[in-house]
């Protein structure tokens, strides 16, 4: 029987300023000069956009010359406490983004406000500060219980020392934090996009229209987006970019098959589904080019790759205009060698030409310094490494984020006639221990041509998860994927990271 529906008073929950700043409009800030003293642009971004509905210490030491975490510091001093599990969310999650933007050389402005937005909105989401103990109450975004999963574009060319050096993210399985359930995905991103929601901060360029036909289009049954579909999991993502601006990544991952399950539930596709054929009765609503890409993913399925035994468990999209956005079906697969890794990403050889050789001679430089042990293409990629604190309610052999395999998604544009694929290695599987993945990924990009002092790699995560200092180089944890794409201009390398905080 599936898992029990509930909702959510959303609304309600927004409205709880233990939770979420009461902030009831907040303008477009004007980034300060950025050669003022850093605590004069941080306390004039703060008040740009909170405004008069809170209090700020102003009274507060001006950062050291050698500050690792100067914004981060003058803002905990700044901002009221809203409650514990505020607190809680800013001191294991909050310390980590903020490390992450300063690692990227972001300008004082846009960190200040990408932190005041995580202090307003997103500690919220996280939900309690007591990882659950049931499906209903555990995360898919990490094995570790952390409802946020952040990552980060390595670009190969830039100095790890230069302005903007690679760009931050993250994604977030909302979570109440009261009832210890989820939130409902489509009512929790559109106050997130809102005016309110947020802040001035969030484009809304655009608009939201992709992610309201698809959710409508896989829950037909749903009488309010309000709903919290049994079995159903929802990630929201966040691009930070450098100018302040914030644009939102929708995740639906739909629940398995289950005859039982009421019919206001029911989905158009299923998780774990091999036919994903559906997906041609919606893409002609969202953007018919994108029909085409679709139909050569379709036809790739169907044919070349009907042995991969890759099976459906998410789709992804952006809140942007049509011609930005990407339609990513997701895809997961128990068979992990190398030679099973180039297959699908050169869909069986219908990929060809230099920019698809050219990755792929890449992606074997990755393979090599982050599996030295797979000598040659048939060896398996095996689990090196088992997190010893993953709940018993997802103890069980089952696929997905918690049974050891590989995900690939494959992404399509408007007006492009073939699909981009990436494929991600689960490092919380896959990886020795968090060291010796950093190390190997730092080998890769030095190998590439990236410039870096070495151990600055390792360095930079470390500082963002200062909790791992004594035990880096003994577990996995802190790593949870890597992953290697390509796109129309070549193939970029993106790490993904759980702050842990429930090990801190």
């Amino acid at each position: 029987m599936a898992t029990q529906a509930h909702k959510v008073d959303h609304a309600s929950l927004f409205a709880d300023g233990r939770y979420f700043a009461q902030i009831p409009v907040a303008g477009k800030i004007t980034p300060p000069s950025e050669t003022l003293p850093i605590k004069d642009i941080v306390v004039s971004v703060a008040k740009q956009l909170i405004g008069d509905n809170y209090t700020l210490r102003e009274d507060i030491a001006a950062p050291k010359s050698d500050d690792a975490f100067a914004v981060y510091n003058i803002l905990t001093q700044l901002l009221p406490v809203l409650s514990e599990q505020s607190k809680w969310y800013w001191e294991r999650a909050g310390l980590s983004f903020a490390s992450m933007l300063e690692s990227a050389k972001y300008p004082i402005h846009s960190q200040t406000s990408h932190l005041i937005f995580w202090w307003a909105r997103l500690g919220g989401i996280n939900g309690p500060t007591v990882k659950g103990t049931t499906k209903e109450e555990i995360t898919e975004c990490t094995r570790d219980g952390a409802c946020t999963e952040f990552s980060w574009v390595v670009p190969r060319d830039t100095d790890p020392t230069s302005p903007c050096n690679r760009k931050i993210r993250l994604a977030i399985d909302p979570f109440h934090p009261d009832l210890k359930t989820r939130l409902a995905g489509g009512a929790t991103s559109d106050y997130l996009w809102s005016t309110v929601g947020g802040m001035g901060l969030v484009t809304q360029e655009g608009g939201k229209g992709w992610k309201d036909a698809i959710e409508k289009w896989m829950f037909p049954g749903l009488e309010t987006n309000e709903q919290v579909v049994p079995g159903c999991t929802y990630f929201i993502g966040f691009d930070f970019n450098p100018s302040g601006v914030i644009t939102l990544k929708h995740y639906f991952m739909p629940p398995a098959a289950d005859p039982n399950v009421d019919p206001m539930f029911k989905c158009t596709v299923n998780r774990l589904t091999w036919d994903l054929s559906a997906w041609r009765t919606i893409v002609p609503q969202l953007e018919p080019s994108i029909m085409e890409p679709l139909n050569f993913f379709l036809d790739y399925l169907d044919n070349e790759g009907k042995d991969a035994a890759l099976m459906f468990p998410m789709v992804a999209f952006d809140s942007c205009p049509v011609e930005k956005n990407r339609l990513k079906l997701y895809l997961w697969s128990p068979k992990h060698t190398i030679k099973d890794i180039v297959y699908n990403m050169t869909m069986g050889g219908k990929l060809k030409g230099k920019i698809y050789d050219d990755a792929m001679v890449d992606m074997r430089k990755l393979c090599k310094h982050i599996f030295p042990y797979a000598t040659n293409d048939d060896i398996e990629l095996k689990n090196q490494h088992v997190i010893d604190d993953v709940p018993e309610a997802y103890q069980e052999d089952q696929p997905g984020r918690h049974d050891c395999g590989l995900l690939y998604y494959y992404e399509m544009f408007a007006g492009d006639p073939v699909p981009y694929p990436k494929v991600y290695f689960l490092m919380d599987f896959f990886g020795k221990d968090d060291k010796t993945t950093a190390d190997a990924v730092e080998a890769y990009l030095t190998e590439v041509g990236k410039p870096g002092e070495p151990g600055w790699f390792a360095s930079d995560l470390l500082r963002a998860n200062p909790h791992r200092q004594k035990d880096y180089g003994t577990r996995t944890g802190t790593a949870t994927a890597l992953a290697f794409g390509l796109n129309p201009s070549g193939c970029d390398l993106t790490g993904y990271y759980s702050s842990e905080v429930f090990r801190r």
